[in-house]
Formats: C-alpha cells, sequence, structure tokens
C-alpha cells in the first residue's frame, strides 16, 4: 500500500462518542469515525481512498498530496 500523503485531523466527538477522523484536503464529507483515534484515521483513509478513485472516474481535479504532514490530533 502506498503511503498516504493528506493530512488526518482527529478530534473527539461528545455528541457521537466517538474519535471523528477528517482529511481537510478532501472536504468536510471526508470523515469517518472510530474507538481510538489511531482506528478512526485508519477508517477515514479507507473512506480518502474511494474518494479518489471516485474523483479519478469522473474526471475531478485531484487536490495535492499535504506532502511531509503527521497525523494531527487534536481534542
Amino acid at each position: 500500500m502506498a503511503a498516504f500523503r493528506y493530512r488526518i485531523v482527529t478530534e473527539w466527538s461528545d455528541e457521537d462518542q466517538a474519535y471523528i477522523a477528517r482529511v481537510p484536503a478532501l472536504g468536510f464529507t471526508c470523515s469517518a469515525d472510530g474507538p481510538t483515534p489511531a482506528k478512526a484515521a485508519k477508517e477515514v483513509m479507507v473512506v480518502a481512498g474511494m474518494f479518489l478513485e471516485s474523483m479519478a472516474e469522473d474526471g475531478d481535479p485531484i487536490p495535492p498530496p499535504d506532502v511531509g504532514c503527521k497525523l494531527d490530533k487534536a481534542g
């Protein structure tokens, strides 16, 4: 598997009682949840892969990677 080159932000959600991970470069709807920050991040990488695949198939421009970013943890 290729290295994931987009920044991931994780935050605790009181409303969802779970960690929410998102990929800002891919928009607000590219998110996933999990019981830990690591599991939420792993899930959002799967979602992001589907986003990127769909964008490529539709001929949409692919956002440039956030090269060199590490996993961000908030909350």
